[in-house]
């Protein structure tokens, strides 16, 4: 790595996030924690079809679904993240959809749409998480399945974890591609500004998610603490009854 990586100058809104899923896709998408989540994901959605993916981040899960031969539906407010979206997820036809919407808002979605929810690490950036969660629940079949995910409550350990990260991701042989440090760069000057910003909302347990999707009638299937936070953080499975 070289030292002297200039700093990016960014603010939240849509270039924010344009930029920031730029680094997180070329990073994320090659980091094994990271992919454990989804395995996680993917496989709790394993038994279901026409997913809706909810703020889908880069399109690592729906990719991964859609190479799976589900349908899937990708949803993000910004058209400039939409647009990267659509490059990581092409050549599957019809059976993906992007659509552009606000996740903190009604979701432009019939009432029992989809087999199948994911929201991952979304939740906490939610102006209204009871909102967000009734709506997900409102568009998904009963006896369809919902997956969660998000960070660990303690901020402290997010730095740490980006260290864990970074030894993973060395000893991959990520670290030796040439746009790493930039990407690197990005990835850690974005959590910063999140977190001393107060972008995070919702600092949530798995108790605490649990509690919340039960009290809306979801059956929780399993927990798991979140494989992209170590041991902290939640992955939650849940069914529509």
């Amino acid at each position: 790595m070289t030292a002297d990586v200039p700093k990016p100058t960014i603010e939240h809104g849509e270039e924010f996030w344009l930029t920031y899923m730029r680094s997180y896709h070329r990073i994320f998408s090659e980091l094994p924690p990271y992919q454990r989540m989804v395995d996680v994901a993917a496989s709790a959605l394993a038994k279901t079809d026409n997913i809706l993916d909810s703020a889908a981040g880069s399109g690592v899960l729906a990719k991964r679904l859609l190479q799976a031969g589900k349908h899937v539906t990708v949803l993000d407010k910004y058209e400039g993240v939409l647009e990267l979206l659509r490059t990581h997820i092409h050549g599957h036809g019809d059976r993906s959809i992007v659509a552009q919407a606000d996740a903190n808002e009604p979701l432009p979605f019939a009432s029992e749409q989809f087999g199948g929810v994911a929201s991952l690490l979304a939740l906490p950036f939610m102006d209204n998480p009871d909102m967000y969660l009734d709506e997900h629940i409102r568009v998904l079949q009963s006896g369809g399945t919902m997956v969660v995910s998000g960070p660990s409550t303690d901020v402290r350990k997010v730095t740490i974890t980006a260290s864990r990260w970074f030894m993973e991701l060395r000893n991959a042989g990520v670290t030796e591609r040439q746009d790493f440090d930039a990407d690197w760069e990005v990835l850690l000057t974005s959590i910063a500004k999140t977190l001393a910003e107060g972008k995070i909302f919702h600092w949530f347990t798995v108790a605490e998610v649990e509690e919340m999707l039960m009290k809306k009638g979801m059956a929780i299937v399993q927990s798991t603490p979140n494989p992209l936070y170590y041991g902290y953080g939640y992955l939650v499975e849940a069914r529509k009854q």
